[in-house]
């Protein structure tokens, strides 16, 4: 049996929502939900470190997988696609 998942939302607790946003929002492609704001900005819909990322001397995954930060400092992976 072959399963997708489907990300349908991306919730952080940060500073700036719509500055966090915008990031997450270059980085997956997804749109701006029209009703963000100063309080709460929402998305509807490859390489990290070009996006304001950073990259933790710390990478427990070895080369199975990448771990970043964004702006904000939240962690986040990068895994590469299966063959």
């Amino acid at each position: 049996m072959d399963t997708t998942l489907t990300l349908a939302a991306i919730t952080l607790d940060c500073a700036d929502p719509l500055e966090l946003a915008t990031f997450y929002q270059r980085a997956t492609g997804f749109a701006l939900h029209p009703e963000s704001d100063d309080e709460f900005a929402g998305l509807t819909r490859e390489d990290g470190l070009k996006l304001g990322a950073a990259k933790p001397e710390h990478q427990p995954g070895g080369d199975r997988f990448r771990v970043l930060t964004d702006p904000a400092g939240h962690p986040f992976c990068l895994v590469p696609p299966r063959h």
